[in-house]
Formats: structure tokens, sequence, C-alpha cells
């Protein structure tokens, strides 16, 4: 976005002077936000860029595949973020809060995305919370989902062992 009088937008970072020279260039300020516009004109939010999972050269929109899968029911919230894989660079890891009284297994989550979304965007990693991870303000702290342990069902291979400090 370019405002039309100086300091409009924002006179810089607190404490951190750097990041307002980072952030505008050419007379843009680049906000890292990711959006499409319909045939009606209307501006979709998708993300932002720092969140892009990119898988085998791929980049993936978290909130396309977390908005697909808040349709399936027996989920009322999930999150999808990158996982360091030494093949791919990236791998997905979906984290769900499943429904009061939904014993949806992982394999479920993974078939009904296969149905809905392309094979590149299909997560290999499922965990299920009771909550996901979150500010004071409801921002979703995607930094505290990005490992893998016991608990996160491998869906290509269950059996690969995991190092536990992963």
């Amino acid at each position: 976005m370019r405002p039309s009088e100086p300091d409009v937008i924002l006179s810089g970072y607190y404490r951190q002077p750097d990041k307002l020279a980072e952030a505008c260039r050419n007379l843009w300020f680049h906000t890292g936000d990711l959006g499409r516009f319909d045939t009606d004109g209307y501006l979709w939010f998708q993300g932002r860029s720092k969140e892009l999972i990119r898988r085998a050269g791929e980049m993936i929109a978290p909130a396309e595949i977390e908005t697909r899968l808040l349709k399936l029911p027996g989920i009322l919230d999930c999150a999808a973020v990158a996982v360091a894989d030494p093949i791919l660079g990236e791998e997905i890891k979906v984290a769900v809060v499943r429904a009061e009284h939904s014993d949806l297994p992982a394999g479920a989550v993974r078939a009904y995305l296969a149905a809905h979304l392309p094979t590149f965007m299909l997560p290999r990693y499922v965990e299920f919370l009771d909550t996901l991870p979150k500010t004071e303000t409801e921002k979703l702290q995607r930094h505290k989902l990005t490992y893998l342990n016991d608990e996160v069902e491998d869906l290509l291979d269950p059996r690969r062992p995991r190092n536990r400090d992963d």
C-alpha cells in the first residue's frame, strides 16, 4: 500500500528502526499480507508471506488448507504449519482441535483434504490438540507448532522413528 502523505500508515516499528526500511521500498509499504481479488472486485485475505510453506518447490498458503479443513464436521479449529524435511525442504503438519465427542482419525483428515485440494497441499503430519497456542489477542502462534514428537501422526510412514528433540 502507498499513503498519500508521509507517516500516515506508521512512523516506525517500536525499537526496530531497520524494520521500517525493510518494509518500505520504492515509496510502497509492503505489509507481507497475501490476497486475491475475486470476479466482483472484492479483496480476500489469504495469509502472510512469512507463513508460506515451501514444499518441494511449491509455495503453499496455510490459510488455504485451514479454510478447507474447517469445513470438515468434527473440527473446531486447526492450523497448518511447516516442519523441516531433509528431502522436500518443508513438510506440512496440521494441528487439529476436534469438537467435543468427535473421534475423527488422522487418516480421515487427509482423505477429506485429498478430495478438495491438490496432492502437493496434503499434510503428511496430523496432531490432535485440546487448544491451539494463541496470544492474548487470539493470534495463532504458529512457531509453537513446528515440531514433531510421539503425539504427531505421520500419515505416510506411521512406523518412522522420530527424534524427540524435533
